[in-house]
């Protein structure tokens, strides 16, 4: 779970900035177990294989379309997505 996290997060933040958001996950992890006494979770396969797919999708739509309009635009709606699936 967390070598793939780190591998992923290596690609988009780079080599410096990956072990910080690796504590940063584990810190938030480790709080959730404490405050709420829930077991840990490990990665849902299935899940993450859905999400690339989906993420992939829309890289291949912005790419697609490049001007400032339209990638505030996807922009916009991929943060509402994401606000509605935290949810």
């Amino acid at each position: 779970m967390v070598q793939r996290f780190y591998e992923n997060k290596v690609q988009s933040f780079g080599a410096p900035n990956a072990p910080v958001a690796v504590a940063q996950k584990l810190a938030s992890a480790t709080w959730r177990i404490l405050t709420h006494n829930e077991p840990l979770k490990d990665e849902d396969e299935a899940l993450t294989t859905q999400k690339e797919h989906r993420t992939a999708a829309r890289a291949r739509e912005a790419r697609e379309d490049t001007s400032v309009e339209t990638l505030t635009e996807v922009g916009k709606r991929l943060a509402a997505q994401t606000r509605r699936q935290e949810h």
